[in-house]
């Protein structure tokens, strides 16, 4: 089976789509795509694809074209859910990032974006929640309602913040540091992402042992599209996040059970997702075990689903803020790459 990508493509979350996505698939060939003459295979075909940059966007619907035959199809990029979705036409399955209740394909399964590379659990945190120093962290961008989230927690010590002013800021703290401080954090706040509610930071506070803590989108809970029936804490206003808080830590039983549920549920939920990946790739298998794919077919018929997603997708103001920083991304990605290649080189 071969694993096609592009050579310009970020490989952030590599690590969560081999070994947690496609971990019980074997004999997995990774190639560039450009390098791939293999036109005649009858092996199956697993498409990499993210649309963040126009160039990969290019390259792989290039390829895509020019491929008389049917794929699979991992797309984790499309945060606006604003993608150009012609690739899928030709898709035996599509595991995509970022839910959209209007993607009406029914050979499309939505699956977290993951996590960033080195965050895989290893078990070296301390399970023991009651032992962990930190109340609560947050390290990311401070914007818009995440101000405000932090300016209610404030209020609960101990905590640890750490501002960094774009996604892969250079000045940001490195993923060993931040898996430790993680590894000592009770509570992980987990506020929405530029353009959609899912961020990396939810399944990296699950690595490391957290209980997040998520606010509700609008009028429904988005994380159950892509999680299925979560243990995470919910908040209707982040005012509420310090008295929800105050109630774990203040009965040392409930927030026992907590880690113990979020502990059992995340073990399965990983388990079932790489299973159900597998089951489609190699065995044309259909039947789910994860209970997000129902809850996400569902979504595309509910009103007020629907209704959520029209709004906060097409109808709100966009803010400017969400296209620099995504071009300040994109550059930074491309800063990387070429830096590597010219180590390489050397």
């Amino acid at each position: 089976m071969y694993f096609l990508y592009s050579r310009n493509q970020s490989f952030f979350e590599i690590e969560y789509i081999e070994k947690v996505l496609l971990s019980k698939i074997s004999n997995l060939e990774k190639i560039p795509i450009d390098s791939f003459n293999d036109f005649d295979t009858n092996e199956n075909i697993i498409l990499y694809f993210s649309d963040g940059d126009q160039k990969i966007s290019n390259e792989i619907k290039n390829f895509a074209k020019k491929f008389d035959k049917r794929y699979f199809l991992i797309h984790i990029s499309d945060e606006i859910l604003k993608a150009d979705y012609s690739i899928y036409k030709k898709a035996i399955y599509i595991f995509r990032g970022y839910y959209s209740p209007f993607i009406k394909n029914k050979n499309c399964f939505t699956i977290p974006i993951g996590f960033q590379s080195g965050f895989l659990q290893d078990n070296s945190y301390e399970s023991n929640l009651k032992k962990r120093k930190l109340v609560w962290s947050f390290f990311g961008q401070f914007y818009s309602d995440r101000k405000y989230m932090l300016n209610q927690l404030s209020v609960t010590k101990p905590n640890k913040q750490f501002k960094v002013n774009s996604f892969m800021d250079s000045n940001a703290i490195g993923v060993a540091d931040l898996r430790k401080v993680y590894s000592d954090t009770v509570f992980a706040p987990c506020p929405f992402g530029f353009g959609n509610p899912d961020t990396f930071r939810i399944m990296e506070v699950l690595e490391s042992g957290c209980i997040p803590i998520v606010k509700k989108f609008i009028f429904i809970d988005y994380f159950k599209f892509v999680f299925g029936n979560h243990p995470f804490l919910i908040v209707k206003n982040w005012s509420e996040a310090p008295g929800l808080i105050d109630l774990y830590m203040n009965n040392k039983d409930m927030l026992q059970k907590k880690e113990k549920e979020i502990e059992i549920w995340y073990k399965k939920f990983k388990s079932n997702l790489s299973n159900d990946i597998y089951n489609v790739i190699q065995k044309n298998n259909l039947s789910f075990s994860s209970n997000q794919k129902f809850i996400q077919d569902r979504g595309k018929f509910n009103i007020i689903v629907l209704f959520t997603f029209f709004y906060y997708f097409s109808l709100r103001k966009r803010n400017i803020f969400i296209k620099m920083s995504k071009l300040i991304y994109i550059f930074k990605q491309k800063m990387k790459f070429i830096a590597k290649w010219n180590r390489n080189k050397t």
